[in-house]
């Protein structure tokens, strides 16, 4: 599961992350999606970032995935030390970008944290703790994306940079 705090920029976050001990779920990178054991494919859609002003907006258009880049696959002394461990993966983008998550049809809860926050639910996020009231996690296939992280009733607030 990904914590970002709101203010954090990506690479700040993997740079300074805490993993906690023991091994982590194997997933693997395939065609800009990662790919968890149990076949779910989850990428990163490409969006226009919407003005933050209160309104109301219209789903924005998708540009098609974010390309994820391996870490295994660059030259270490050019990756931040936290960013060295050959399962670590990164994503580039820009400030003025956005981005909604995709899945594919697997049966699967997927708990979506940023910045502390579980998306779903809007209260803290705890990986793993799955709640049915509120709901902390999606269920896929009846749930084939998330648009941003809930931030009060019938509110979404975008993921951005």
């Amino acid at each position: 599961s990904i914590c970002v705090h709101e203010y954090e920029d990506l690479a700040g976050f993997f740079t300074e992350v805490e993993r906690p001990p023991g091994p982590v779920p194997a997933a693997r990178v395939e065609d800009n999606h990662l790919v968890f054991a149990n076949g779910t494919r989850l990428n990163f859609q490409r969006t226009l970032r919407l003005p933050e002003d209160g309104k109301v907006h219209s789903l924005p258009p998708g540009f098609g995935p974010f390309p994820l880049e391996c870490c295994s696959a660059h030259p270490a002394v050019r990756l931040p030390r936290g960013w060295r461990n050959a399962h670590d993966v990164f994503m580039p983008i820009r400030q003025s970008e956005a981005f909604w998550l995709s899945w594919n049809r697997k049966p699967a809860a997927i708990m979506v944290g940023a910045g502390g926050v579980n998306a779903i639910s809007g209260a803290g996020f705890v990986a793993g703790d799955l709640k049915l009231k509120p709901q902390s996690y999606c269920v896929a296939p009846r749930q084939p994306w998330l648009d941003g992280i809930k931030s009060g009733e019938g509110v979404v607030k975008q993921f951005v940079a």
